[in-house]
């Protein structure tokens, strides 16, 4: 008898004490998280495909290319496939260049991204700032 009062006693106290822990671990959480976020918590993100007119070799915008791109808070990329029809391009050392069709590819990826700031533009819309390497 004496042994089985002993664990029921040993029970009631570990019972006592993790519930003692979790209330003190919820009450901890809810104090840090109303002090660490005193304002609305905001991130951006999306992804599409935009569609560009390049200058076709006279200078015109007629040269579709189709950019998809992808980001959020952390991550960014952007790329084109394809170029169906030749297009020109100012370059910094070469001047105005003639890309030939389906001879272009670009691709950019961005690792190291970081939220600047968001900042409302009182229409209903938003404008996210991002920065990244």
């Amino acid at each position: 008898m004496r042994a089985l009062a002993e664990v029921l006693s040993r029970r009631l106290t570990l019972r006592r004490g993790l519930t003692a822990i979790v209330a003190f671990s919820a009450t901890s959480t809810r104090s840090r998280t109303a002090i660490a976020a005193p304002g609305e918590a905001m991130t951006a993100s999306g992804g599409g495909v935009n569609l560009k007119l390049m200058p076709d070799v006279e200078g015109a915008p007629t040269v579709p290319l189709r950019e998809s791109f992808n980001f959020d808070a952390y991550y960014a990329q952007c790329v084109i496939e394809d170029n169906p029809d030749a297009f020109s391009m100012e370059t910094y050392s070469m001047g105005k260049v003639v890309i030939e069709p389906h001879s272009f590819f670009m691709a950019m990826y961005a690792h190291e991204m970081s939220l600047v700031s968001i900042r409302d533009l009182g229409d209903g819309r938003r404008v996210a700032k991002l920065t990244g390497d």
